[in-house]
């Protein structure tokens, strides 16, 4: 199974993003290599 996060250019810009998805993952224990983040910085 793969998780694919697609941020905007605000959405990578946003200095509590990174945070967020982290402590989600963390929360409910993610395990794994199977996250992809596609940012659209344009």
């Amino acid at each position: 199974m793969n998780f694919h996060v697609h941020l905007s250019r605000d959405g990578a810009l946003d200095d509590s993003m990174l945070l967020w998805i982290c402590d989600c993952l963390r929360e409910f224990k993610v395990k794994g290599s199977w996250l992809y983040v596609n940012a659209h910085l344009f």
